[in-house]
């Protein structure tokens, strides 16, 4: 079997389970897949309902189309567009019943460093991205499944390095793309929050950044990206405080700092009321 996306089985998923030693590894393949969803499948993850360890998840669409939430803003994922997730978060995908089908390839990862760079470039990209069906990225992806499927992935050194190899493929092509575009008003004020987390930044910093009146960012700012300017913040925030306490030891005083509370108490209850659990329960 070769590593070409004609060659691999539908509705088939390979779990890695590599050998004695893994858990201290920081990139690792959970399961690759290439499946096809029809309606009446019953299709359809929760970010929230898929335990409390860290994955990311990469699925490329090749044909048909489904669709995804993220937080409040929803859109279909078409063919040659890819979504980037992390579990756990406020998201969900599915083929909602007036849709033909979703044919797909995907790839989960674990372990700290794996979250952490698929992440980074879905902070570059976006969550929804396109690729051309010969990027480095989907080749990877396709020969991971194979490799998987032919028994050529094994050890624990094995699906480390395919797992980096992959995100060093979607790392270079998120740093191809920002070379490559020109920076929109939106995108500077997002690229300026994620700069800025730890210092006291508002909404009006950000219309500053997008060189914007407040009024006319603010509006631009929530058909781009389906939340107000100040909740995209306060998510922000809360997504670092949540990497923070799930990934360092640091105190919460130093969390609350990092994530721009100069006040803990005031952190502590901002991260309640959004999480539904103080930090040191949260960690715990």
């Amino acid at each position: 079997m070769g590593d070409a996306l004609s060659d691999l089985p539908l509705r088939h998923t390979v779990f890695f389970r590599p050998d004695a030693g893994a858990e201290g590894l920081s990139t690792l393949l959970d399961d690759a897949g290439h499946e096809i969803r029809r309606p009446g499948d019953d299709y359809s993850w929760d970010g929230l309902k898929r335990g409390a360890d860290e994955h990311f998840i990469w699925q490329y669409t090749l044909a048909g189309r489904g669709r995804v939430r993220i937080g409040k803003a929803e859109q279909d994922v078409l063919p040659g567009e890819a979504m980037l997730l992390g579990v756990p978060e406020d998201h969900r995908y599915w083929l909602p019943d007036d849709f033909e089908r979703w044919v797909f390839l995907y790839v989960t990862l674990s372990g700290a460093e794996a979250v952490r760079l698929g992440l980074e470039a879905r902070n570059r990209l976006g969550p929804v991205v396109r690729h051309a069906a010969h990027a480095p990225v989907v080749r990877a992806a396709a020969a991971i499944l194979s490799g998987g499927l032919e028994g050529r992935i094994k050890t624990r050194y094995e699906t480390s390095a395919r797992a980096y190899g992959f995100l060093m493929d979607l790392m270079g092509e998120s740093n191809a793309t920002l070379r490559g575009r020109k920076t929109f008003p939106i995108e500077r004020a997002q690229e300026y929050c994620m700069a800025h987390l730890a210092e006291p930044i508002s909404v009006e910093d950000l219309a500053r950044a997008a060189d914007l009146s407040r009024w006319h960012f603010s509006r631009r700012f929530l058909a781009a990206t389906g939340v107000a300017p100040h909740q995209y913040i306060l998510d922000a925030r809360m997504a670092r405080a949540v990497y923070l306490l799930r990934n360092t030891r640091l105190a919460v005083k130093e969390v609350a700092h990092r994530c721009g509370y100069e006040d803990p108490s005031y952190f502590c209850k901002v991260f309640k009321t959004s999480q539904g659990a103080a930090p040191g329960e949260f960690r715990g």
